[in-house]
């Protein structure tokens, strides 16, 4: 299997649904503030995956793909 680049990881995440995010961090979108289409349940979920090491996300990525 090739190896998949940050680049590519990171577009999956961008990818991602509220669902897809709520299964991986365990919280939903409407816990969250529903201004400007819940951005800031957007930018808790980038921030995380953000923190992430290239090890983490590729895990993450593992896990639900």
């Amino acid at each position: 299997m090739a190896r998949i680049s940050l680049a590519q990881l990171n577009e999956w995440w961008g990818n991602c649904g509220f669902d897809e995010m709520a299964d991986i961090l365990g919280y939903k979108f409407y816990e969250f503030s529903p201004e400007d289409g819940y951005q800031e349940y957007v930018d808790f979920c980038d921030n995380w995956w953000d923190s992430l090491t290239y090890s983490d996300k590729l895990s993450v990525y593992k896990d639900y793909n």
